[in-house]
């Protein structure tokens, strides 16, 4: 039995059965590695993981969430496996089913290309073509009610994303999308999160929307289920235009912009159906647990809720993450130290205060950074990736650098911004929220620097109001905090990506001193140990 009231999730009753089939001395990890041998780390993180399990079934330790954090390089994806293939060869009558899922979409991308893993992969419909209708995809599939689906013809049956949805549900050991994942609530015995990181924010999407003019913020669980009522209404209008319509005519242009048109609107109205639901469930019992901005976006404050939702309907949940925040929607758990497979030399961090970032010394800082920048590159003149938080950040330093080979990044060309950057044989990248999610791997990419100490904007509503939470709650602004230190390590592990890699990190930003002596203990171990100290 789970208890998920509150804060906590925790194991109250340890599972019955407390026998594996195998001693856990005797299992050869390596046959559950696709590769040769395992890198610097893994096998010892395996083995953490699978002695913990065995600590949760007897009741040795009573949470069922375990964060592993994992760096850069560290093989997450193999780890991972190995510990699902593991968990259901030791105890076949408990788990049978392992998902490994995560908030970023490219992950998931990379598992399906990668066959030699044998994982199948399910992503979200717009990632399959329809097969009946021509330059549709399954997410514009018109047989979504019975009388439809009756009308369906034989070549739906080879439909590619049905085939994908059946192949992950029938597999031991499969993957999909955190979406996918979340709206199909699909049944697992352990659910593996990779890149935990950003699953708050992920889960606080999924639980947030815009509330129209009509709803009543007095009244606001009857006016969401009245809301409710009348999406539900015009879903079945439009059901009723697709049940109209000759669908075999798949030569029609107009028709396919009329099923384009009215399949899009059923599945924004069934996705707000769904969030309505969720969130009825939320403020039903806990008014302190969301909050309504001044454009009327009602969120929830943390990602506790349904976090332990989620939880709840599984044995184990692996939190894997080179900068893990399990600590902001779990309060009991137990972690997994994981060896960096990096030799420090590598992948050093240079701090050195050039001037305070802040709002009232910017104007001052910037042209001895500017210039600093200028210096750096010139060590090593090829890519240079420069994390600048804001793009007034990044103009101010473009002023200030006399140099033909910088790419300022512009709002509305990010990706070109970042193509540019990487098919460039010399540049210096003035960024904007590249902190994660790109791989700068290779001897061209060996100089990374953060400008700025990445602080989150206090002119945010739910920033100000999940600050005052936490403080009330906790006595620190918890999230502020952690959330900085994790965007500072992520854009510290952009540029060396594996144990023959290296690149050197600089902080400029004298504010970092400061952030550091205050919040130490929120940065992982292997951060630390690489900062080199200039004054």
């Amino acid at each position: 039995m789970i208890a998920v009231e509150g804060t906590k999730l925790e194991m109250v009753t340890a599972t019955n059965n407390t026998k594996p089939c195998q001693d856990l001395k005797i299992v050869d990890l390596n046959n559950y590695n696709v590769y040769p041998s395992y890198r610097v780390g893994q096998k010892e993180a395996i083995e953490s993981i699978l002695s913990t399990y065995e600590k949760i079934r007897s009741g040795e330790i009573n949470s069922k969430i375990v964060e592993l954090p994992s760096p850069t390089g560290s093989g997450k994806t193999i780890i991972n496996r190995a510990v699902g293939k593991a968990l259901l060869e030791l105890y076949p009558d408990e788990i049978k089913k392992v998902v490994y899922t995560t908030p970023l979409k490219a992950l998931v991308y990379q598992i399906e290309e990668d066959e030699q893993l044998g994982i199948p992969v399910v992503l979200g419909k717009s990632n399959y073509d329809c097969l009946l209708l021509e330059g549709l995809d399954a997410s514009d599939c018109p047989f979504r009610s019975a009388s439809l689906a009756s009308r369906k013809p034989k070549i739906c049956n080879r439909c590619p994303y049905t085939r994908a949805k059946y192949a992950f549900r029938d597999a031991d050991l499969a993957a999909c999308t955190l979406d996918f994942f979340i709206y199909n609530r699909a049944a697992t015995d352990v659910l593996i999160i990779d890149e935990s990181a950003s699953l708050e924010d992920k889960l606080l999407n999924h639980f947030g929307i815009a509330l129209p003019e009509n709803i009543d913020l007095e009244n606001l669980t009857d006016s969401i289920h009245e809301w409710m009522i009348s999406l539900e209404e015009e879903s079945e209008n439009y059901t009723e235009m697709l049940e109209s319509m000759n669908l075999s005519s798949t030569s029609n242009t107009n028709l396919l912009n009329d099923i384009r048109y009215l399949t899009t609107k059923l599945t924004k109205i069934e996705r707000q159906v769904a969030k309505c639901g969720r969130i009825l469930q939320v403020i039903s019992s806990n008014d302190k647990a969301y909050f309504i901005d001044k454009d009327r976006n009602l969120k929830l404050v943390r990602g506790e809720y349904p976090f332990n939702s989620m939880a709840s309907r599984v044995k184990l949940v692996i939190m894997s993450s080179g900068t893990p925040t399990t600590s902001l929607i779990c309060r009991n758990y137990s972690r997994v130290e994981a060896v960096h497979p990096i030799p420090k030399k590598n992948r050093l961090i240079y701090y050195e205060p050039i001037g305070k970032m802040s709002r009232s010394n910017i104007d001052n800082t910037v042209p001895n950074m500017a210039r600093r920048i200028l210096e750096i590159h010139k060590e090593y003149p090829r890519q240079t990736i420069v994390h600048c938080h804001s793009y007034g950040i990044a103009q101010k330093l473009k002023d200030n650098m006399r140099h033909p080979k910088v790419l300022q990044q512009t709002p509305g060309h990010r990706e070109d911004a970042l193509r540019q950057f990487m098919r460039s044989k010399e540049c210096i990248f003035l960024s904007v929220n590249y902190a994660e999610g790109i791989n700068l791997k290779g001897e061209n990419f060996q100089r990374n620097i953060i400008a700025k100490v990445p602080y989150p904007s206090l002119g945010d509503e739910w920033v100000i109001k999940r600050n005052e939470t936490d403080k009330a709650e906790l006595n620190i602004d918890k999230w502020y905090r952690l959330t900085t230190a994790v965007a500072i390590q992520q854009a510290a592990g952009r540029t060396t990506r594996d144990p023959d890699d290296f690149s050197k990190t600089y902080i400029l930003d004298s504010n970092f001193g400061f952030f550091y002596s205050q919040n130490k203990n929120l940065l992982e171990p292997w951060f630390r140990d690489a900062i080199v100290w200039r004054k």
